[in-house]
């Protein structure tokens, strides 16, 4: 599953490239001021200096060729399988390197969108958010007040596969650049997944239930489908994609600012807001509870409900739902859900891909795996296979030793 945690692994990346162009940016202003503020374009030097050594960032050689920035910017920007490294500092002081993570994700070049696919994906994530759910609201750049804060905006090209290594679909994603608000104003802004426990538990509890379904579902723009609340959050759409959406919606054109740009009021909550996530856990759990599930005490993405002897169990990963239900509820709750936000994909059956995981309940027990993710990890770091040395009997637990 390539979501929000992948785009926002994404956006990291290229963090420290914006740092450097708005310090530029800054810098070049300055220079062409009089000689006589001199004094003033040291004060902004030295607060770009001092920026930078709060933010590192990689500084390229002067003599370097416009042409090769470009190209080693392409080189980044399409780098689909990337692995990021970073040095935290844990509680007792020691420095360490956190864990890599393997990312599928492609932030749009300025100059190639490399294939059709990536036009269809982009065209259909545009509809979805000024047409289908009315998620964004053009305004007049003068209708936003001074000093407003307006966040920047990226778009991202992932190619989603299931867990057994199919080819899923080509998913666009137009997200706002969370980075640039305060934090401070969105105290509860935090959502909560699904604990791997759970979910191996779930699956485990499964295979012994005769009358079981097993149901995966996806609900479309969960985020964008989900009312924005609080202080308004406006965003500058990129020149390009504003043409696309010019092209797309003619009436906007009268919308378009002199700097090529569309600015936006969200009326929904736009992925990569802060405060996205919580307002769409607080959406989703409350529609829940009005089907009367109920939410465990223990891990706030379990949802059960119990009808008769029977237990009906509902695990959340953000908009990812996968469902333990007998066949007259796997009948009902997707239609339920249709009701209520339009589209949803759902899938029913003893094999799914679920969280990047491949999911096999039988009735003897579960079985869990994920070949495919292994094989392209692999893959990146040139491990060619080895046998193991251990096999299934190298750890034998005595249940009665003492």
């Amino acid at each position: 599953m390539v979501t929000t945690d992948i785009i926002v692994q994404a956006m990291n990346s290229v963090a420290n490239e914006s740092q450097l162009e708005e310090l530029e940016e800054v810098e070049e202003a300055a220079r062409q001021q009089p000689e006589e503020n001199t004094e003033a374009i040291g004060e902004i030097t030295e607060e770009a200096e001092e920026t930078l050594a709060r933010n590192p960032v990689e500084i390229l050689p002067s003599e370097e060729t416009a042409a090769e920035q470009d190209a080693e910017e392409e080189k980044d920007e399409r780098d689909v399988a990337e692995v990021v490294e970073q040095v935290v500092t844990t509680r007792s002081g020691r420095n360490v390197v956190r864990p890599s993570r393997f990312m599928q994700v492609t932030k749009v070049s300025k100059e190639d969108w490399k294939t059709e696919a990536w036009n269809i994906a982009i065209n259909a994530e545009l509809k979805m958010l000024f047409k289908d759910f009315k998620a964004l609201r053009c305004i007049r750049r003068a209708e936003i007040k001074a000093r407003t804060k307006i966040l920047k905006s990226h778009m991202f090209i992932a190619e989603k596969y299931l867990a057994n290594g199919e080819f899923d679909k080509m998913k666009a994603r137009l997200v706002a650049d969370g980075r640039d608000q305060d934090a401070a104003m969105y105290p509860d802004r935090s959502s909560p997944a699904v604990a791997i426990h759970s979910v191996f538990t779930v699956l485990g509890l499964a295979s012994g239930k005769p009358w079981r379904i097993v149901v995966k579902i996806d609900t479309k723009g969960a985020f964008v489908q989900t009312p924005m609340k609080g202080e308004p959050v406006y965003m500058r759409v990129d020149p390009r994609i504003s043409r696309v959406v010019i092209e797309m919606f003619q009436k906007l054109k009268e919308m378009l600012e002199l700097d090529g740009c569309l600015y936006t009021l969200h009326l929904k909550a736009m992925y990569g807001c802060v405060q996205a996530s919580a307002l769409w856990y607080a959406l989703i759990r409350s529609f829940l509870e009005e089907l009367d599930y109920e939410c465990s005490p223990t891990d706030r993405c379990v949802f059960r409900k119990r009808v008769g002897g029977r237990i009906f169990v509902l695990l959340l990963y953000v908009d990812d739902i996968l469902a333990q239900v007998d066949e007259e509820k796997a009948e009902r709750l997707p239609k339920h859900l249709m009701r209520k936000f339009g589209e949803v994909q759902f899938e029913v059956g003893s094999k799914l891909s679920y969280l990047g995981m491949q999911i096999d309940i039988r009735d003897g027990g579960t079985v869990v795996h994920m070949s495919f993710y292994v094989k392209k990890l692999l893959e990146k770091v040139s491990v060619k296979g080895q046998s193991s040395p251990g096999n299934h009997n190298s750890i034998i637990v005595d249940e009665y030793a003492q």
